[in-house]
């Protein structure tokens, strides 16, 4: 089974079952494995949130490790965005919501 099926299973499970979601809160390891018989290492977190109308949820890949130049960057000491004027990628339209932007979209 590939993971966005298995998401899926997961999430149907969760909204038709309100044990589960209850118990995927508070303790996903175990859930998921009375449940779905996946097992997560214990020293690998899984946090699992539970959307609200008013949150939106940017998840970023690990940060990787930055040599002295681009940690300087990155820190404000130089560096320019995709628009050559600053950080703002140039494809973010000051008129266009956030929640607009692509990345928040599949």
């Amino acid at each position: 089974m590939k993971a966005a099926q298995l998401r899926e299973r997961i999430i149907e499970k969760a909204m038709d079952d309100i044990d589960f979601r209850s118990r995927l809160l508070s303790d996903p390891h175990k859930a998921l494995e009375e449940e779905f018989n996946l097992l997560i290492p214990q020293d690998k977190c899984l946090k699992v949130v539970e959307n609200a109308a008013d949150t939106e949820y940017l998840v970023l890949p690990a940060s990787p490790e930055l040599d002295d130049v681009e940690l300087s960057n990155v820190s404000g000491g130089g560096g320019r965005g995709e628009s050559g004027t600053g950080s703002t990628p140039s494809s973010w339209s000051s008129r266009a919501s956030w929640q607009d932007h692509p990345i928040f979209h599949d």
